[in-house]
């Protein structure tokens, strides 16, 4: 799940989109304090059409890095482009490894949702109709807050999201994953979510499905990863087996990258898709 030899050209990309008539709203702090680092990554974007007399529908974007890396700026053209359809967009920073761990990268993207849920009117959103996006590890973190509320209970709040849409998204059964396969110790995945069964357990999206869980659609490549595909699967039969609203979709021939990378291109159809889904769930 490496972005290194992608970043360049995705930062090429977001530079290179045209601006248009959406308007970026950028370095919003979500939260307070905290060191320069801290600070840098508690930031976020908000982009909004060009109409401001008509509230409208929230995307709440989080990137992907193995958790490692990434960053808002990257994904500047997701922004300009679904601004430009009608929808507010809200693309989030969060602290990353080894600065963080997998329990604080939860917390920054819940308190990131919260800023959100609090603020957005100020920028002609709908509050009660936010929808959580992500792709790669942004995807399991989207996965996450919409599946565990526990997250937003400790901010004093019930759960705001009202769907999801994961994009290749990784770790959805993470206990399953890393207890499966062998790791140095100082591997990446064990340092951000630590060496404890439990806690892979009590992290992997997929064993806090409920009833309650909002409409989610599940997108993934027919050439991603094996282990994406097996938990996307996996994760979309146990939303059918609670009775979620969800949808699943292989596309063929996409790879990982590709999978986040086809929505550089303004005219494809999974735009159309999510503003459906956007506008018929909540």
């Amino acid at each position: 799940m490496i972005y290194k030899h992608v970043l360049i050209n995705f930062l090429l990309l977001s530079i290179l989109a045209s601006p248009g008539s959406a308007k970026r709203h950028k370095d919003i702090s979500y939260l307070d304090g905290g060191t320069a680092y801290e600070q840098k990554k508690h930031l976020l974007d908000v982009y909004t059409p060009e109409r401001s007399d008509i509230k409208n529908e929230v995307l709440i974007f989080i990137h992907g890095g193995s958790w490692k890396s990434g960053n808002k700026n990257l994904y500047k053209w997701l922004g300009r482009r679904l601004s430009k359809k009608g929808k507010v967009v809200v693309i989030i920073n969060y602290q990353l490894h080894p600065h963080a761990r997998i329990t604080q990268m939860i917390r920054e993207s819940a308190s990131a949702v919260k800023w959100v849920y609090d603020n957005i009117e100020n920028y002609g959103g709908l509050k009660t109709k936010l929808y959580v996006a992500g792709h790669s590890a942004g995807g399991y973190l989207a996965a996450l807050l919409s599946t565990q509320n526990a997250w937003f209970d400790s901010l004093k709040m019930p759960n705001p999201i009202t769907g999801c849409i994961l994009i290749d998204a990784f770790a959805l059964e993470m206990d399953d994953y890393l207890g499966k396969i062998e790791y140095s110790p100082n591997n990446t995945l064990f340092k951000t979510f630590s060496q404890s069964q439990e806690v892979w357990k009590n992290r992997s999206p997929i064993n806090h499905i409920s009833t309650n869980t909002p409409p989610t659609l599940v997108y993934t490549g027919s050439k991603t990863h094996n282990s994406i595909l097996r938990s996307s699967i996996d994760y979309y039969n146990k939303l059918k087996e609670f009775k979620v609203l969800t949808k699943y979709t292989e596309m063929p021939g996409k790879k990982h990258i590709a999978m986040m990378f086809q929505l550089y291109y303004k005219k494809n159809s999974l735009y159309a898709e999510f503003i459906q889904f956007m506008e018929e769930n909540g």
